[in-house]
C-alpha cells in the first residue's frame, strides 16, 4: 500500500487521492484501506441536489474535494442520489485526522 507522496505530479491539496497511489493504479491506496474501515458512518437522507454530491458536501460540511470520499463510501452510481435517497458518510474530522496520519 501506498502512503502520502510529496513527489506526486499533482499540485493539489493533501485530500487529492492522486497523493495516496502508487503509480496509476488508485485502488492501491493506503487511505481507501483506512476509509473502508472506519465503522462510524452518519446517514443523510437526500432532500435537494438530486444527482450533485459535489452539492451535497456543502450540506454535510465537506469541501468539494472530498467528493469522491462521498461517492467511494456509498458505492452506488451518480443517477441514485435521488431526492428521498438515503447516503452515508464518514464525519470530517475522521477523515481529516486519517490524511493528517497518513
Amino acid at each position: 500500500m501506498y502512503k502520502y507522496n510529496t513527489s506526486s505530479n499533482s499540485n493539489s491539496s493533501r485530500s487529492d487521492i492522486t497523493k495516496y497511489v502508487s503509480g496509476n493504479d488508485i485502488f492501491n491506496s493506503q487511505l481507501l484501506y483506512e476509509l473502508n474501515r472506519v465503522t462510524e458512518l452518519i446517514p443523510y437522507q437526500i432532500k435537494s441536489y438530486q444527482y450533485r454530491p459535489d452539492l451535497i458536501c456543502s450540506d454535510i460540511d465537506y469541501p468539494v474535494e472530498y467528493e469522491w470520499i462521498l461517492l467511494f463510501i456509498n458505492k452506488i452510481d451518480i443517477t441514485e442520489y435521488r431526492t428521498g435517497e438515503v447516503i452515508y458518510y464518514i464525519p470530517r474530522k475522521i477523515i481529516d485526522n486519517l490524511i493528517q496520519t497518513l
